[in-house]
């Protein structure tokens, strides 16, 4: 029987020492970054960069950073972000490029002080409405996700001096897409008016 449970017990170490090694791989990042916020919260950083670390949960204390008018979340693994992104009501500048993002939070749509928006090369397939409060936009960088349309709220951001678009799925129609970002921009805020 002893030698029974030593059998199991040794066909299931690779298994252990698998689950351990992705432990540390999603544990190491993650702690990492929850040190960063709780320094940046103490300190009460107005800028935080947390790129490359491979993350692939954003901790939930990032909304304790309210102070914050600068975070570069880049090139990590992240496919999703807390609600808490929400009650950075500060930020100005928030760069998302080179995640795996399929979606953004509501909450997005409270960061109305932001004014740089870039979210190139995730997996984007729609934008939240909300994303028409941040009104204060003047830069929104979409390239290379998987977008098939925007809200009608894109209409909103008037402020926009720069806008890319491209590389994404849109389904309007081929001839507005061949004259760029600018006309699908107003392609849908158009729909949008048009339905009110």
């Amino acid at each position: 029987m002893r030698r029974l449970v030593l059998l199991s017990l040794t066909a299931f170490a690779p298994l252990l020492l698998l689950i351990y090694i992705i432990s540390l791989v999603v544990l190491i990042p993650y702690n990492r970054a929850l040190a960063d916020i709780e320094v940046a919260a103490r300190e009460e950083y107005t800028s935080l960069d947390l790129r490359t670390l491979g993350l692939v949960h954003l901790p939930p204390e990032i909304g304790n950073l309210t102070q914050l008018t600068v975070l570069h979340l880049d090139s990590t693994l992240l496919s999703t972000l807390p609600p808490e992104i929400g009650d950075l009501a500060n930020l100005r500048v928030l760069s998302l490029s080179g995640n795996e993002l399929t979606e953004l939070p509501a909450e997005i749509g409270n960061l109305t002080n932001l004014e740089s928006l870039n979210l190139i090369h995730n997996q984007l397939t729609k934008l939240p409405p909300e994303i028409g409060n941040l009104t204060n936009l003047t830069g929104l960088w979409l390239h290379g996700n998987q977008l098939t349309n925007l809200p009608a709220e894109i209409g909103n951001l008037r402020n926009l001096t720069e806008l890319n678009l491209s590389g994404n799925l849109f389904d309007a129609p081929q001839e507005v897409i061949e004259q760029g970002d600018w006309a699908i921009f107003e392609y849908y805020a158009f729909l949008g008016e048009d339905g009110d």
